[in-house]
């Protein structure tokens, strides 16, 4: 029984910690794409010169 709930404690721990590193992703992106947007560049260009 003790071990059950330590796993699940783990599981989600772990869920938890996943969604929230998916979330920043999920913002940092929206917030690039925001700025190329207002800066009126294409994204193909930006992503080209940024990996130059």
């Amino acid at each position: 029984m003790g071990h059950n709930k330590y796993i699940a404690v783990w599981v989600a721990a772990v869920g938890s910690a996943s969604n929230f590193v998916y979330s920043q992703k999920r913002k940092a992106e929206y917030r690039t794409r925001f700025l190329i947007g207002r800066l009126g560049l294409k994204p193909a260009p930006a992503l080209c010169t940024l990996s130059v």
